[in-house]
């Protein structure tokens, strides 16, 4: 799911009172019609009026006050874990610590009441701020209430206990999808069963898609080397010219232009790459396995007539702004006329196949966010609309005339937050039993297909997501999550004069403050940033938090 660079993060330090919780605010206003009436015997409010501090420090969740006081007490202790422990399922992969004491003004926080909905969902209304209210949601989830976030309530608490039951069926859908994630199948033996009578290798069952539907997307988790070995070794067999004509590429469309020169030359020239690389991301694009495949399909071209040559297209919206944009507003600008990516994306492949006399088919390699094909919304970086290009491409031409493959990965959030494994071990532990060899396979009518979709933090709370086969026809297994190690960056788009870039960029952008290769943009040089990211490559590739 690009493009949040894992390299690039932002201090923790800031009020838990955020971003996120904002965001949860919205999505749910948007994602859901409110019910028109609550029933009164539907929910009971329960008088606090009291001030935090008036309550003593005692770990206890049976309660949604009891959550709400020992949450906020732990606030002050600056610990994610114990942050993550006291958080529903929705939101855990977006605690982050928050290292600070707990202000005098915090501690005096006005408590006015408790409402419950149904015994399941709950919100604590307290004073944020004078005349100020806010609602501090929570689910029950096994016996526990638990933190889901805190949103805006109002100017006075009866304005805020209005926004949360006219929204309660909203929460309480959440619950229930929660509720319906924790139950996993028992019964391993029929996914081992499964895999052992269609199981494919993934090269093959790749090459089998291509040769049935005129588009095959490939949803992948971005810098993952094995899953490019995948690739190379796909473009590398000798039917794959005859088959697929073209493959796309989640890069920019600006790009074009570049990537027709580089196919055309006689001689392989990789700074034309490296070049486009650099333009892709505020900080570049470092994903060596991409790269290293972008070179191998330039060997594979050179070596085939002028009618088996594989066509590469850019589909992302153009973004030559770091050479056009000089200042701060011209950069809003920029980004309020942006298009939705995935409907560009979308567009871009619509348009090009329609346009070409090319009859092979074609294959699209893009971030596992954009393959879907539920009509499940996911609103992230430039995805206004918040549909799948899959989706999209889908509802044109018919699911059956695309095929979408998800390849494993832990349970994973667009900006890469994983938390836990997929089906709570389940898959993994069947691929274990498989002797972890590398598989893939049909998700409809197969035990894996029927579970419920959980992959992505973003999507498995709608109750539109569905089940794996909702959203994706293949799966793909490469390798255990827990033996995955970091990609090999591609140091080389790194020279001293892209470092200079990247500190323009960043200042021109008001992104100054970012940290990248664990070093804050202000010190960064070339020689220590090298050093820092060399270091990063021994590590596992993936820190799993339990289920």
């Amino acid at each position: 799911m690009k493009r949040a660079c894992k390299t690039c993060a932002k201090n923790g330090n800031k009020r838990i009172f955020n971003y996120f919780s904002l965001l949860i605010g919205i999505w749910i206003f948007v994602s859901y019609p409110a019910k028109s009436q609550i029933l009164e015997e539907d929910y009971k409010i329960i008088p606090v009026n009291k001030n935090l501090k008036d309550f003593p420090e005692k770990y206890d969740v049976s309660s949604p006050l009891n959550t709400f006081l020992i949450y906020n007490y732990t606030i002050g202790n600056g610990k994610s874990e114990d942050l993550i422990a006291l958080s529903s399922l929705r939101i855990k992969n977006k605690i982050t610590d928050n290292t600070r004491r707990l202000s005098e003004k915090e501690l005096n926080k006005y408590i006015q009441e408790v409402v419950i909905y149904k015994d399941s969902v709950a919100a604590v209304i307290s004073s944020y701020e004078d005349s100020l209210y806010t609602c501090w949601y929570f689910s029950r989830e096994n016996g526990q209430w638990l933190n889901t976030g805190e949103g805006w309530g109002g100017e006075s608490p009866e304005d805020a206990r209005e926004v949360f039951l006219k929204n309660a069926d909203t929460h309480l859908a959440f619950a229930r999808k929660i509720k319906l994630l924790d139950s996993v199948s028992t019964d391993t033996t029929a996914f081992v069963n499964y895999l052992k009578i269609h199981g494919k290798q993934p090269k093959d069952f790749l090459m089998n898609a291509l040769k049935n539907h005129k588009l095959v997307f490939y949803g992948e988790i971005h810098f993952r080397k094995t899953s490019w070995d995948l690739m190379r070794q796909l473009i590398k067999a000798p039917e794959f010219h005859d088959t697929t004509g073209t493959v796309f590429l989640e890069l920019s469309a600006d790009a074009q232009a570049a990537f027709d020169t580089f196919f055309s030359n006689k001689k392989k020239d990789a700074n034309i790459i490296l070049d486009i690389f650099r333009k892709e991301e505020l900080t570049g694009w470092f994903d060596r396995g991409m790269y290293d495949f972008i070179l191998n399909l330039w060997d594979l071209n050179n070596s085939l007539p002028k009618e088996k040559k594989i066509k590469v297209v850019a589909t992302e919206f153009s973004r030559p702004f770091y050479a056009t944009i000089t200042t701060k507003e011209q950069y809003k600008s920029f980004l309020n006329a942006v298009p939705d990516r995935n409907e560009c994306m979308a567009n871009t492949i619509e348009t090009y196949i329609q346009s070409t006399q090319d009859k092979r088919s074609c294959l699209f390699i893009v971030g596992s966010g954009h393959a879907y094909k539920s009509s499940t919304l996911n609103r992230g970086a430039y995805q206004k609309n918040g549909r799948s290009a899959a989706f999209i491409l889908s509802e044109k031409w018919g699911k059956e005339n695309i095929f979408s493959i998800f390849t494993h990965s832990p349970v994973i959030s667009n900006k890469g937050y994983t938390y836990g494994k997929i089906r709570k071990g389940l898959y993994d532990y069947v691929f274990e039993k498989n002797g972890n060899k590398q598989v893939a396979f049909n998700l409809h009518n197969s035990p894996f297909g029927k579970e419920l979709f959980d992959a992505s933090s973003e999507l498995c709370f709608d109750m539109k997501t569905g089940a794996f086969e909702d959203n994706y026809d293949g799966y793909i297994f490469l390798e255990p999550v827990d033996e995955e190690t970091r990609s090999v960056p591609l140091y080389e788009i790194f020279t001293d004069k892209f470092i200079n870039e990247i500190k323009k960029r960043a200042s021109t952008v008001g992104e100054e403050q970012i940290v990248f290769g664990n070093m804050e943009l202000k010190d960064l040089n070339r020689t220590q940033l090298l050093q820092n990211m060399k270091k990063d490559e021994r590590g596992k590739r993936w820190k799993l938090k339990k289920n």
